[in-house]
């Protein structure tokens, strides 16, 4: 029984994070008007981040946790100064600020803008 519950608790921590990734997501994406795919990726350079100072530089826990915080802001801030501060202005129907017709421009919502964003 005891098993049961322990797994419960871990399902529902790991979905507590998921939800946390999901709603900065939702929030970008409601207040912006873009999508930034880059919130996992930045939530595992973070994970990266604090286990290289954790366990190979040997940092105490708690400073490696705020290195990587520190970090992954530093990262965050360069990727929205580079890559989103352009696409602000821009019409989300080609990436180039033009409308287009209707149907391209609920594709491009999912398909130009996030390939701007990945390269």
């Amino acid at each position: 029984m005891g098993t049961i519950v322990f797994q419960g608790l871990v399902g529902l921590s790991v979905a507590m994070y998921l939800w946390l990734i999901s709603a900065g997501l939702t929030i970008i994406f409601g207040v912006l008007g873009i999508v930034n795919f880059a919130h996992g990726s930045l939530f595992m350079l973070g994970a990266y981040f604090a286990y290289t100072a954790y366990g190979l530089l040997g940092l105490p826990f708690w400073a490696a946790i705020a290195l990587a915080l520190l970090g992954v802001g530093l990262v965050g801030l360069a990727l929205e100064r580079g890559l989103l501060r352009h696409l602000y202005g821009v019409d989300e129907a080609d990436g180039r600020g033009r409308p287009a017709p209707e149907p391209l421009g609920r594709e491009a919502r999912v398909g130009v803008v996030p390939g701007l964003l990945v390269g």
